[in-house]
């Protein structure tokens, strides 16, 4: 069967509820609360699988973000830990991210009326990143470590020639972010690129080694004001998103191997917010799940999320993949108030500038915080 195997694909760790580490997204959009932020996820995927239910499919990020106003500088260190499979397999991600940020405002004489008089932000962002992969050799069972009158006994010894760990891998990653007002009505959208293993890291593991594939994302997201809000003097949003991965072969001349489209449509309002969507993968595998993603805004400082994903659907022969169960996300965020990198100076900071300006047609937390 190896022998007849010519390539192997897989996809970078993503999560349902994407807006509680946008870095995962791009990073550009570290600090963009401006105030000292914590982010939790944990994501249990596949909760059916028969080994041992939750624990089979584990994922869990802690980032901390914040901006110095002084520099219009953003920056955040984010620590990601995964655990796959009966054998362990375990993946340790650590990454540091800095971002600069522009702001302006569209002439009144620009062609396109939309954005005439409107405010704008421009960031830029870059990662560098650590990583190493291991596995629980102890979980597994060889020959060796049978006797044909004692039974099974251990070590074995032969997986110690293997070893347990990968080597660490330098990882670079960049991205540039545009978020602008559009129209009089106070609409505004956010759009973005990024490209993550730029320097495509190699990963010596198991006797084999292997070029990390860049991946390119690609963000657009719209928001749209509500006329008729549910709470008295509040603003409400419907929120449009499009998010695009597409992982290249950077030997062959960047040629891609993978690819996955997530849809969402959803709403916003000053103490919660709710979107679904749709995960399309690449065609050829005919591969797609759809989500549902909920936060609570439980003050202006504390939001928490819950969002869960259908196991795909996939239209060929073989097991059926939707005995796999549900995979969902736990996510919370807390915003130190008024802490930042630097202190704040009495002149306005660029990011408040966009978002003083938001406060007139939606409430700051639930915008910036729960969506891009």
């Amino acid at each position: 069967m190896f022998l007849i195997l010519t390539a192997c694909h897989a996809q970078d760790l993503t999560f349902t509820n994407l807006y509680f580490n946008k870095t995962i997204l791009n990073p550009a959009f570290v600090g963009q609360n401006g105030e000292v932020t914590l982010n939790l996820i944990s994501r249990q995927q596949w909760s059916n699988l028969p080994e041992r239910g939750l624990s089979d499919m584990a994922s869990n990020t802690f980032n901390i973000e914040a901006g110095c106003p002084k520099q219009n500088l953003s920056m955040g260190f984010m620590m990601r830990q995964s655990v796959e499979g009966a054998g362990r397999f375990q993946e340790i991600y650590g990454a540091y991210t800095i971002a600069k940020t522009f702001n302006g405002v569209f002439p009144n004489n620009i062609g396109i009326e939309a954005f005439r008089n409107r405010n704008f932000i421009f960031s830029a962002g870059l990662q560098l990143g650590y990583g190493q992969k291991s596995i629980d050799w102890s979980q597994f069972t060889f020959s060796d470590q049978y006797d044909p009158f004692i039974g099974l006994i251990k070590p074995s010894s032969l997986a110690v020639p293997l070893g347990h760990s990968s080597n660490g891998y330098l990882d670079i990653s960049a991205g540039l972010l545009f978020k602008s007002m559009i129209f009089k009505d106070r609409a505004f959208f956010t759009t973005g690129a990024s490209i993550f293993h730029i320097n495509a890291p190699t990963e010596t593991f198991l006797y084999s080694t292997n070029a990390i594939p860049p991946r390119l994302n690609i963000q657009f997201v719209y928001h749209q004001r509500v006329k008729s809000p549910l709470f008295k003097q509040k603003y409400d949003y419907l929120v449009f998103a499009f998010i695009r991965d597409v992982h290249y072969n950077s030997k062959a001349a960047f040629a891609p191997i993978l690819s996955s489209t997530l849809l969402t449509a959803g709403f916003v309002s000053a103490f919660f917010s709710v979107d679904i969507g749709t995960r399309l993968a690449d065609n050829n595998l005919g591969l797609n799940a759809i989500s549902l993603s909920t936060t609570l805004q439980i003050n202006e400082q504390l939001n928490i999320s819950l969002a869960a994903e259908t196991p795909p659907f996939i239209n060929r022969t073989g097991p059926n993949v939707n005995d796999l169960g549900i995979t969902f996300d736990i996510g919370i965020s807390y915003a130190f108030k008024d802490r930042f990198l630097c202190k704040a100076p009495k002149k306005e900071w660029c990011y408040d500038i966009f978002t003083k300006e938001s406060i007139k047609f939606g409430p700051r937390k639930s915008i910036i915080r729960q969506m891009p």
